[in-house]
């Protein structure tokens, strides 16, 4: 039934024919994917863990905020 939610909602979307995903509820081991077999190179999902350890260093210091401005240079 999830996953005929999810072919109802990408199947509006052609682009998203050519993407692929899989996620997995950790606690309760239910998956649900899109095109998971299909063999495809990652994009943003090899940040997923950066961005994860940046937010608890973020959640468990003072140092940081999320109200803070970087600015990133090429070099």
């Amino acid at each position: 039934e999830l996953q005929q939610k999810v072919f109802d909602v990408t199947g509006r979307y052609s682009y998203l024919l050519k993407c692929t995903f899989y996620a997995i509820d950790l606690d309760s081991g239910m998956s649900v994917g899109l095109n998971a077999d299909d063999p495809m190179a990652t994009a943003s999902t090899v940040k997923a863990g950066y961005c994860y350890s940046c937010m608890l260093q973020i959640e468990n210091s003072d140092q940081y905020s999320l109200d803070d401005k970087v600015e990133y240079r090429p070099r």
